[in-house]
């Protein structure tokens, strides 16, 4: 059941998981890097987020090209005019709606190939990572990551995790305490499948 609805022409969202029920007024900012929720009067839970963010880049990043806004996985969500750290009374910086699934949210089985790869790549990283620092070892690997798809996957991969990357690299330094560069070194196709090999390193 796909719980969520947008309907770009009125501006209206609705939302239904069989346990929660609202409907509420949404407007996108892509030069601010905006989506703003409007008329709700309840703080979303994180399963919202998740479904409301996989609803978003399914339809408007990789839907067809009447529903396309271009970078809008750039944008942070915002309810009631508020990111979702501001709605917990957290200070510290709101990611993206890309990288707030990525790092912060519940999987959704929905989810675009694209971003399920991402999410792998990031679940991958951070073991890499924690097991550097269970060794007491200074954080350096090289890894190779198969994406879903062909070339064109591949592109789209890289340019949405290039425009993210700084993300992933604050989250990682506020695990370490420790500045951590992410960088693809190479990409290629190997048997008809897109490998991309990143180097993850202390700097």
């Amino acid at each position: 059941m796909n719980s969520v609805r947008i309907l770009k022409s009125s501006g209206e969202i609705f939302y239904d998981d069989n346990k929660n029920y609202w409907k509420a007024d949404i407007s996108t900012n892509i030069p601010n890097r905006e989506i703003n929720i409007f008329g709700t009067t309840r703080q979303l839970s994180d399963e919202e987020r998740s479904n409301i963010i996989t609803e978003i880049l399914n339809k408007f990043c990789f839907g067809n090209y009447l529903n396309s806004e271009r970078d809008i996985y750039l944008c942070k969500l915002k309810n009631r005019g508020m990111s979702k750290k501001e709605e917990q009374n957290i200070e510290d910086m709101s990611y993206s709606i890309l990288g707030e699934y990525i790092i912060e949210l519940p999987q959704n089985n929905d989810a675009n190939s694209i971003v399920k790869d991402m999410r792998n790549l990031f679940i991958n990283i951070r073991i890499w990572v924690k097991e550097c620092l269970n060794r007491k070892e200074k954080i350096s690997c090289t890894l190779p990551f198969k994406i879903y798809g062909k070339k064109r996957e591949m592109k789209i991969f890289l340019n949405m995790f290039n425009s993210i990357k700084n993300e992933f690299e604050y989250y990682f330094f506020k695990m370490t305490g420790k500045e951590i560069e992410i960088k693809c070194i190479e990409n290629k196709m190997i048997n008809g499948k897109a490998t991309v090999i990143f180097d993850v390193k202390e700097v």
